[in-house]
């Protein structure tokens, strides 16, 4: 086809989603696929890109992507993850490798997964479970990771909308679980069966609620996440599914004549982080003993700790919102019910963040 015919908008699929891209089209400054030009050779490189704020409805923006750069980091995580695949996953427990060979085999899913969301598991598995902080690359993904979340690991995948965020969820749920009860190994990862999963909203939580294992349309048996054989034990995984907004500090003498006669609320009369905690989540995080609970955001571009905000609640009302959702997870950082303290990183579970908008 001769460059002239090449028309992303009108066909806009090059690669199969099950096996890994092997060409891309080139964007322009809006990010859109240039029309005329032939696809480019090769995935495309993770870059860090400024995504402008939308100041005047109904202008288009341009994203910057003059000033992009390549990370690094991500580019050298794929190179690694493809290679550790290649070696057959070494590593790993026993369950662990059961479920990536069940993941990746075509005939065994009810309906086969897309090479996205094998790769976003894998890697959070390769980062977890098959390298130790010995390797540079964990090693600066966590500290970055730290300087930027007041001392929380948080690991993100990002996930275009449509490629299946929800299923890799599941996988994870998946993973942790069946090791949890099929594994004793500690030496370079903890693994649960008590879950978290933030929503931003009434909607997104309502539609996570495939996550239950006892929701008739899970998202397991929907897809054959789990070998037959093993499904049972998904059983014992006990997720919450909750919105961050329900983590919001109450006033703890509420707002009838009392607050009428002493006025304004002190800060001794706002329920603390870690009492909104124990009220939302006590009985899981009690449930969950020294194994602690991992906890999953979704949207979790939504969740940051605001430039200006420490200890104290910030101005600007996206920014209030997310001082609950951060200071909600920091708190159970601190209860150390992200599981076993650890001297590094201050806890046993990262943070898994999954997010379609870049972060």
């Amino acid at each position: 086809m001769s460059k002239a015919g090449w028309d992303p908008a009108t066909d806009p699929i090059l690669c199969s989603p099950y096996d890994p891209p092997d060409r891309h089209w080139a964007l322009d400054d809006f990010g859109r696929a240039e029309r005329g030009k032939a696809p480019i050779a090769g995935r495309r490189q993770p870059v860090n890109i400024s995504v402008p704020e939308d100041q005047k409805a109904g202008r288009q923006q341009i994203m910057g992507l003059n000033d992009r750069k390549v990370n690094q980091t991500v580019q050298k995580i794929r190179a690694e993850v493809a290679q550790w695949r290649a070696d057959n996953y070494q590593g790993i427990t026993a369950t662990t490798r059961r479920l990536l060979q069940h993941w990746t085999d075509p005939q065994a899913m009810k309906h086969r997964l897309f090479f996205a969301q094998v790769e976003a598991a894998e890697t959070l598995i390769w980062l977890r479970e098959a390298t130790t902080r010995q390797n540079p690359l964990r090693r600066e993904l966590e500290a970055e990771a730290r300087k930027h979340n007041d001392g929380l690991v948080r690991l993100c995948a990002k996930m275009a909308t449509g490629t299946g965020k929800t299923a890799v969820m599941g996988m994870v749920i998946t993973w942790q679980t069946l090791n949890a009860a099929r594994s004793t190994r500690t030496r370079n990862v903890q693994h649960t069966d008590r879950f978290v999963v933030f929503a931003p909203g009434h909607t997104v939580r309502e539609r996570l609620g495939v996550l239950l294992p006892s929701n008739p349309n899970n998202v397991y048996d929907d897809m054959g996440i789990v070998p037959h054989d093993m499904r049972s034990m998904l059983n014992r995984a006990k997720v919450r599914i909750v919105n961050f907004q329900a983590f919001t500090s109450k006033d703890l003498i509420n707002d009838g004549p009392a607050r009428k006669l002493l006025g304004k609320a002190r800060s001794e009369d706002i329920e603390t982080w870690e009492a909104a905690v124990r009220r939302v989540l006590g009985d899981l995080i009690a449930s969950a003993g020294r194994n602690g609970v991992c906890v999953i955001n979704d949207e979790a571009h939504h969740c940051y700790l605001p430039p200006e905000q420490k200890r104290a609640r910030a101005d600007k009302d996206e920014d209030r919102r997310a001082a609950v959702w951060f200071n909600t997870i920091r708190a159970l950082r601190d209860m150390r019910a992200l599981g076993r303290s650890d001297a590094q990183s201050g806890q046993a579970h990262p943070v898994l963040d999954f997010s379609a908008t870049p972060l």
